[in-house]
């Protein structure tokens, strides 16, 4: 199995708080981005295209290198020229590092417990999607007004999707399973000057593309974009959602880390 983390962003809510990138930031003894890698590597992923502002390249090459040494994943470093372009540019760059049918996208500032791919993995076998995404009707540790909102069917296919649409009924909370035909049917959205990858997804069920969602209702997930997230999760309402996260990702550690 393998993923493409989104790993582009600048970060710049988190400057203040944050030296260098925010995928780089240290919680708890590992940086952030290892959070979303390392579960999903719980679950079996073994490869991941991790996209970058080239920028940032050196910073990702040295935490390539450790992930690559202490886990034995394959890390393939995609640099992102143009981060402003949006996480959907950064997507659409990782096209020709995709082999396998299915892979997970996840954003690279997203913590989650492994039940949640897991869910999303079940959701697509039962319904034969060609994206999955994960959703949450009811989130506890996210700041609402700043997630991307998804208004689903009675049968769970995604109708709207975006961070300003009025009608919603669920949280993106930023992990996908995705048909790697998909990327043939939306890759010429690469010329837009700036697409998000709400935008992809948008585009992708427009061209006929099966989307679903996959309702998450009790496991634990949030999000990092402020320095208010970040003291939330470490020492307010949201540390219990990291405290869960990293119990998982110490096991997986123990287990299989040199």
């Amino acid at each position: 199995m393998e993923a493409i983390i989104l790993a582009a962003g600048l970060g710049r809510r988190l400057r203040r708080v944050v030296k260098g990138p925010k995928f780089s930031l240290k919680i708890e003894g590992f940086p952030l981005i290892y959070y979303p890698i390392l579960t999903l590597a719980s679950i079996g992923v073994k490869k991941f295209i991790v996209v970058v502002a080239k920028e940032f390249s050196n910073v990702a090459q040295n935490i390539a290198h450790s992930l690559e040494e202490q886990y034995g994943f394959k890390v393939v470093l995609v640099e992102n020229p143009y981060p402003e372009r949006g996480n959907g540019y950064s997507f659409l760059l990782a096209k020709e590092s995709v082999v396998e049918e299915e892979f997970f996208v996840s954003m690279c500032d997203h913590i989650y417990s492994k039940t949640i791919p897991l869910e999303i993995m079940e959701t697509m076998v039962k319904s034969d999607a060609d994206i999955v995404v994960g959703a949450d009707p009811s989130p506890k540790f996210i700041t609402v007004e700043e997630a991307t909102k998804i208004y689903a069917d009675e049968a769970g296919k995604v109708v709207k999707i975006g961070k300003n649409i009025g009608e919603y009924n669920c949280i993106d909370l930023g992990v996908f399973l995705i048909k790697r035909n998909v990327l043939d049917k939306v890759v010429d959205l690469r010329s837009k000057a700036h697409i998000t990858f709400s935008n992809i997804i948008a585009e992708a069920a427009r061209r006929k593309c099966k989307v679903i969602v996959a309702r998450i209702k009790q496991d634990p997930w949030t999000d990092i974009d402020t320095p208010s997230d970040l003291e939330e999760l470490l020492r307010g309402k949201r540390r219990i959602v990291l405290d869960h996260v990293l119990q998982e990702v110490l096991e997986f550690a123990r287990e299989t880390g040199t």
